[in-house]
């Protein structure tokens, strides 16, 4: 397991790009995903158009109220 900090204070909202820049092993991973819906959404459509397995993505089922 390895861990990637991103600040975005000082590095701007976390992209599906910038996590490919972050991990560019990324397509060969498992991901594991805790985070918004949009988010969820925009690294999924990332892993997608890269053609990545999407049995490798995996995420809670959880919205904030």
């Amino acid at each position: 397991v390895t861990l990637h900090m991103v600040d975005t204070q000082k590095e701007g909202l976390l992209t599906y790009n910038k996590m490919k820049e972050i991990a560019p092993n990324i397509t060969s991973s498992s991901i594991w995903f805790c985070g918004p819906i949009g988010f969820r959404q925009a690294v999924f459509k990332g892993l997608k158009e890269d053609n990545i397995d999407l049995n490798l993505f995996h995420f809670d089922n959880f919205s904030f109220r």
